[in-house]
């Protein structure tokens, strides 16, 4: 987006923008580290399934082998999405921070 740094209004619009952008960020970040946590939970269920299995509880084993390709299958499924749009962001938010520090200068510059 363009943004007319000379413009008098244009410093809290880009301050709005970079704090919405850095919350973003942290819920970005947050997802990520959910989308972890599943993985860990896939293991988890993974060895509650192998140690059903050896102690003649099969039924449970099966349960919980379907839970562990669940949460493989959103694990797959999500992280990377989740680091791409995290990528993204960091660009943009450094690009927004940029926009800020130039129109900072242009404004000391600019003559009153």
């Amino acid at each position: 987006m363009a943004y007319d740094l000379d413009s008098p209004k244009v410093l809290p619009r880009l301050q709005s923008k970079i704090e919405l952008q850095e919350a973003n960020l942290r819920g970005l970040v947050t997802y990520a580290r959910g989308a972890r946590y599943i993985l860990m939970i896939a293991v988890t269920l993974f060895v509650g399934a192998v140690f059903s299995w050896f102690t003649e509880h099969r039924t449970l084993a099966a349960w919980l082998m379907g839970y562990t390709a669940l949460c493989w299958v959103t694990h797959y499924l999500f992280a990377p999405l989740l680091a791409h749009y995290a990528q993204s962001a960091e660009r943009e938010l450094a690009e927004l921070q940029e926009l800020y520090e130039q129109a900072v200068v242009r404004q000391k510059e600019r003559p009153s």
